[in-house]
């Protein structure tokens, strides 16, 4: 094997090829090879495997194989004569145009190899942060041969950013529906998208913050905030978005728990349901009540049994979101009291001996607790001269205070069926006897249940012995005893002699039953008859009338009795019994009244009418009215039923009825003088006029006011007007109304409710501009339009004044200005700054050591002899050795800040292991307590002995804190050299000043943020 070497390797392979060698004992032996080549390999390298032959004369051979190998172990040789670092500002120019043509090539570095080509490749992207701290981002380049033996260089590049991200689109507002737990889902959505907000960086990613920290809640878990949200990029360049509100709204009513009570009902008044208990819950409000409500109206009366009863139940989040349910139960007593006790049988019949005494009954209502039973009782048909048979009639009535009736009616028909009894043993029925033996007629007595005075009336008749046949004849002896009851018991006894026909009437016989009207009953009929045996037979005509002993004649009974005898007591009878009835009702006299519809003021008074009757001459009219519908809310429009009835002795019943209908149509009228429309400040609108009223009919008429707002809902909501309406209406639904239309107006602008004086301060201590506030006598807002402020500072240390000037308005558009007078004391900060430099350390810029230069500033040589450039900086070589000292004087925010800056040239020039980009400074100092961004720290330098010094200044060129050997303790406290007295700095941007003592660095400056959060 050779190292491969492309001037040497083709000679060096022949050689070897040759280098073989043999011998034989018998004579010459020849050596040979196959050889064809060297294989390729890589680069210039190869390989061959070669036989080699050594033959003897004899063609006796043997062989050998062998490899000939070109090899390369030598790696690429880099030249880094021009091998450069390189600095990119992002964003700026086309980056990555710039960083490619760096790693095209190499960072400079060139690369040979002694046997092939070279191949570059370097391993950027394993890190392509941006470096916030300066520090570079190191690409390892690698030289590669085609054997793979490589070497490697390194360089750096850096990628600076100090531009603060792009918003590119503003965060916005966001209002959600309360969802009673702070909407936090919501809310957290809405801050983690900040708003809807996006921003863009160059360089790196942008990371979100803001400044949320609490909402408050106005009511329950309604309420809002306001939230700056503020992008970063990697490097803490920041910017803020504007301002965006997240507001929870509550326009959701609450909604009742239970299922709810029906809206009308009708119950008995015993029967009220109890009044159901609503609980209610609210999409936002947890503590929302429900407050019931009832009324009951016309219950007033004397029975309070039939009313309404209003029930109502409201619930109202802190919102004014309000629900409300009614419930109207309409009370009624439409059942009739019952009686306690079991009621009497409503048909009995009784003897006259046996009256049962009327019971005494009582009752109960469902509604009325006075209830009382009214009894009554009618005796009938008892007048007569025997008082044994008549009609006990017993009623028994209560009725309830709403006119709900029970009655009971008894009748007790008291009867004596009963006939008197005969006291001793009958003779028998029938005997026949002879004419000579005929007995002597017994003696008979009797007695009754009911009459104590009955007399036995003994009779005898003797019939047929008149006649020509005196032998044949019949002796009827008859025994009869009759009470007053007409109950009679008769004994007969007949004794009968040969003769048993009976007469016969004459004439065709009265008709047995007929009707008539009571004025037009037929005169009894004159019967005559004949006899076999009695020529001289009479018929004997009887009429007996019963019924007419009642109050009314008019309906009764005739008995006509025709009978006939002959003289053997053979008796022939016909009876006609005539029924006489009224069926004719009573007619009026007058002319009848009609129905009529008349005002609630003028109803009419009732007709007096009269009757006549065909039977019954003392008939009455009875009058009777009944009012409908004044037991409603109104009680002038109503009906009178008005009824004439009038009914003979016999139930016959004629009856006229008159409506009038009762209305109202008169409208109310207001009592007091109305007022005009009118047109006022809006902060003297007067307040509502109570008017009253009167109607012709209803007697409690309420006028009712409303008002109405219009106008408020443009952006001048003090400018508007309010309608105003009173209305009455009557229970008849009459009503009158009176409008008053009000014109609000706000002429007035807005007033300064803050302190706002003129004063005088010093340049570094001039005030913040105050947030003012300012009220108006009408409008809610006042909004300030523009702030203006303007400065004769003229750069100089004359006292200046600064004018500002504040435009507010109303919603209405009235403007006002209110403008503040400061008075400038300019006074000059002085800051002090050592260093040393060496003669050789080059050109020095006195524009470091100033922590926030200004192109209005300038430097004076105070102390050495020296020429400043007119960019403030001059060359040390040259110069005596000594301190040399320079004033820079500048404005800075109103005030004149001058930098005292003392550099020491000497010649001790030596050359420190750290430089430039070593150096790490702070960009920012969150003193939270989360251990991030702590403190301000200077750090990349702690192993090169040199000696830190810090001075921070604030916006004013004022400093606020120095150290000299810093350690990295600096939290945003002043150390008093500026307020008087340490105390913690706000918030904001500060400016650094960094000297590293010994190191031949110049000054570093730059801006910190102190925050707080």
């Amino acid at each position: 094997s050779v190292e491969c070497d492309p001037s040497t390797n083709a000679q060096a392979f022949s050689d070897w090829l040759t280098s073989f060698s043999g011998s034989d004992s018998c004579g010459t032996a020849i050596v040979t090879h196959n050889s064809t080549g060297l294989s390729d390999l890589c680069g210039g390298t190869g390989s061959e495997t070669v036989t080699f032959t050594l033959t003897d004369e004899c063609g006796n051979d043997i062989t050998k194989d062998a490899t000939f190998t070109i090899i390369d172990n030598t790696a690429p040789v880099i030249d880094e004569t021009n091998k450069n670092n390189i600095d990119i500002e992002c964003g700026v120019g086309d980056t990555e145009t710039t960083l490619q043509d760096w790693l095209d090539s190499n960072a400079g570095a060139t690369a040979t190899d002694n046997c092939s080509s070279v191949t570059w490749t370097n391993n950027y992207g394993d890190d392509t942060s941006v470096k916030c701290d300066g520090s570079y981002i190191t690409v390892t380049f690698t030289a590669t041969d085609d054997c793979g033996n490589f070497s490697t260089t390194t360089a750096g590049y850096l990628i600076k950013d100090e531009t603060p991200p792009t918003i590119t689109q503003q965060p916005s507002d966001k209002t959600v529906e309360c969802d009673g737990s702070g909407n936090t889902t919501e809310l957290n959505n809405w801050l983690a998208s900040n708003g809807g907000a996006t921003a863009t960086d160059d360089c790196s990613i942008v990371t979100w913050s803001n400044n949320y920290t609490d909402l408050t809640y106005t009511c329950s878990f309604t309420g809002e905030v306001e939230v700056i949200f503020t992008a970063k990029d990697a490097c803490g360049n920041t910017i803020n978005t504007t301002a965006a509100k997240f507001t929870i709204e509550d326009t959701v009513a609450p909604e009742f728990v239970e299922t709810l009570p029906a809206a009308e009902i009708t119950v008995s008044c015993d029967n009220i349901p109890v009044m159901e208990t609503l609980t209610a819950t609210d999409n936002c409000d947890a503590s929302v009540t429900v407050i019931p409500s009832e009324v009951t109206s016309g219950d007033d009366d004397a029975c309070g049994s039939e009313y309404l009863i209003t029930r109502k139940w409201t619930v109202s989040d802190c919102s004014g979101n309000t629900t409300t349910h009614i419930q109207v139960i309409t009370v009624e007593d439409t059942t009739a009291p019952e009686f306690v006790e079991t009621l009497p049988a409503a048909e009995i019949t009784v003897s006259c001996d046996n009256i049962p005494v009327m019971e005494t009954l009582t009752a109960t209502d469902n509604c009325d607790t006075s209830v009382t039973v009214i009894p009554s009782e009618v005796t009938s048909g008892d007048d007569d001269a025997c008082g044994s048979e008549y009609l006990i009639t017993r009623k028994w009535t209560v009725s309830d205070c709403s006119g709900n009736t029970t009655t009971h009616i008894q009748v007790i028909t008291v009867e004596d069926t009963t006939a008197p009894e005969f006291v001793e043993t009958l003779p028998a029925a029938e005997i026949t006897v002879s004419c000579d033996n005929i007995p002597v007629m017994e003696t008979l007595t009797a007695t009754d249940n009911c009459d104590a005075f009955v007399t036995v009336i003994p009779s005898e008749v003797t019939s047929g012995d008149d006649d020509a046949c005196g032998s044949e004849y019949l002796i009827t002896r008859k025994w009869t005893v009759s009470d007053c009851s007409g109950n009679t018991t008769t004994h007969i006894q007949v004794i009968t002699v040969e003769d048993t026909t009976a007469p016969e009437f004459v004439e065709t016989l009265p008709a047995a039953e007929i009707t008539v009207s009571c004025d037009n009953i037929p005169v009894m009929e004159t019967l005559t008859a004949t006899d076999n045996c009695d020529a001289s037979v009479t018929v004997i005509p009887s009429e007996v009338t019963s019924g007419d002993d009642d109050a009314c004649g008019s309906e009764y009974l005739i008995t006509r009795k025709w009978t006939v005898s002959d003289c053997s007591g053979n008796t022939t009878t016909h009876i006609q019994v005539v029924t006489v009835e009224d069926t004719t009702a009573p007619e009026f006299v007058e002319e009848l009244p009609a129905d009529v519809t008349v005002s609630c003021d003028a109803v009419p008074a009732a007709v007096v009418l009269t009757a006549t009757d065909n039977c019954d001459t003392s008939v009455t009219v009875n009058y009777s009215e009944e009012f409908t519908g004044q037991d409603d809310e109104c009680v002038s429009v109503y009906a009178i039923t008005r009824t004439w009835t009038v009914q003979d002795c016999a139930g016959n019943t004629t009856s006229h009825t008159q409506v009038v209908t009762i209305e109202d149509t008169t409208a109310p009228e207001f009592v007091e003088e109305l007022p005009a429309d009118v047109t006022v400040s809006c902060d003297a609108v007067p307040a509502a006029v109570v008017l009253t009223a009167t109607d012709n009919c209803d007697t409690s008429v309420t006028v009712n006011y409303s008002e109405e707002f219009t106008g408020q809902d443009d952006e001048c909501a003090s400018v508007y007007a309010i309608t105003r309406t009173w209305e009455v209406q009557d229970c008849a639904g009459n009503s009158t109304s009176h409008t008053q239309v009000i014109t609000i107006e706000d002429n007035e602008a807005p007033t300064l409710v803050s302190t706002l004086e003129d004063i005088t301060v010093e340049c570094d201590n001039v005030p913040e501009v105050p947030t003012l506030e300012f009220t108006d006598n009408c409008s809610a807002n006042v909004t300030q339009t523009n702030f203006e402020e303007t400065s004769t500072f003229d750069g100089s240390d004359s006292d200046y004044t600064i004018t500002r000037t504040w435009t507010v308005t109303d919603d209405c558009g009235n403007v006002a200005d209110f403008t503040q007078y400061i008075t400038v004391t300019v006074n000059t900060s002085v800051t002090e700054i050592a260093d040393s430099k060496c003669i050789d350390d080059g050109e020095i810029n006195l524009n470091d050591y100033v922590a926030n230069p200004s192109e209005e500033g300038s430097w004076e040589v105070i102390q050495g002899s020296v020429r400043l450039s007119d960019d403030g900086s001059f060359d040390p070589s040259g110069l005596s050795l000594g301190d040399y000292v320079f004033t820079y004087t500048a404005p800075n925010n109103g005030c004149l800040t001058s930098t005292k800056v003392t550099i020491n040239i000497n010649d001790d020039c030596i050359v420190l292991p750290c430089g430039q980009e070593d150096v790490v400074i702070s960009k920012a100092v969150t003193p939270n307590g989360d251990s991030w961004n702590e403190f301000f720290e200077v750090t990349g330098v702690e192993s090169c002995g040199f000696i830190v010094n810090v001075k921070i200044f604030n916006r004013w060129g004022a400093q606020v804190f120095e150290s000299n050997n810093y350690a990295n303790n600096w939290n945003g406290v002043s150390d008093g050299t500026t307020f008087g007295g340490a105390k913690r700095l706000p918030a904001g941007t500060y400016y650094y000043i960094v000297i590293l003592e010994n190191s031949g660095l110049k000054p570093f400056t730059g801006a910190i943020y102190l925050g707080t959060k």
